[in-house]
């Protein structure tokens, strides 16, 4: 079987979507200079091991685990590298299952995404939550003010004008976070269905290679 473009172009808009998050939370003014997290670029190797065919789907998890407690250290990946390089594969991956390598990957990374993405946007929204109460009390105060103190007032609603004016930028910062979100969704969606159609393809293969025996 044939992949097909689709594996391609999924690939290709999923590391898009990395690249693009990863300019999003550069904060140096270099960012030529800028390097991940050890923990991070430790965990890029191990993906790309799994990806070339070099370990297997248990190895892989059993890295990730270390990766998400803190504790995947370099010499944990060196070894691991050492090992591969002494280790000769029987026979080179299939098709579908490189595609699935690459695929598998590429969600694990893009739902790392989407949770950082989800906890930003909550905090933004709190945050334009708090806002609006802030909002409301200056407005009230300006108006039980006004009667006796215009000047204080005048201050009250100045006050609101510029929390409404922060109100208005985290606005657009949360709508822009939810566009990002609803990308990365409907991309882990079309993910989702190729690695199942892969999969199926998979089974039907070694149903037929266990009847032809």
């Amino acid at each position: 079987m044939m992949c097909g473009p689709d594996v391609g172009r999924l690939i290709a808009i999923a590391d898009q979507l990395l690249q693009h998050h990863e300019k999003q939370h550069v904060t140096s003014p270099s960012p030529s200079t800028v390097r991940p997290p050890a923990g991070e670029e430790l965990w890029a190797r191990v993906m790309r091991l799994y990806e070339q065919g070099d370990i297997d789907e248990a190895t892989l998890q059993k890295y990730r685990a270390l990766a998400e407690r803190g504790a995947l250290r370099a010499v944990d990946v060196a070894v691991l590298q050492y090992e591969v390089r002494q280790r000769r594969r029987a026979a080179p991956l299939s098709e579908e299952e490189q595609a699935l390598r690459q695929l598998r990957t590429r969600r694990a990374r893009l739902e790392a995404v989407r949770r950082s993405t989800e906890r930003t946007l909550e905090h933004l929204l709190a945050q334009i939550r708090s806002l609006d109460e802030r909002i409301a009390a200056k407005e009230q105060a300006a108006r039980d003010a006004v009667a006796h103190d215009e000047e204080q007032a005048r201050r009250y609603v100045e006050e609101k004008l510029a929390l409404s004016a922060t109100r208005e930028h985290l606005q657009r910062q949360a709508a822009a976070l939810q566009a990002d979100l609803d990308t990365l969704k409907d991309v882990l969606l079309q993910i989702e269905a190729q690695i199942a159609a892969l999969e199926a393809v998979q089974q039907r293969a070694e149903v037929q290679r266990s009847t032809t025996v």
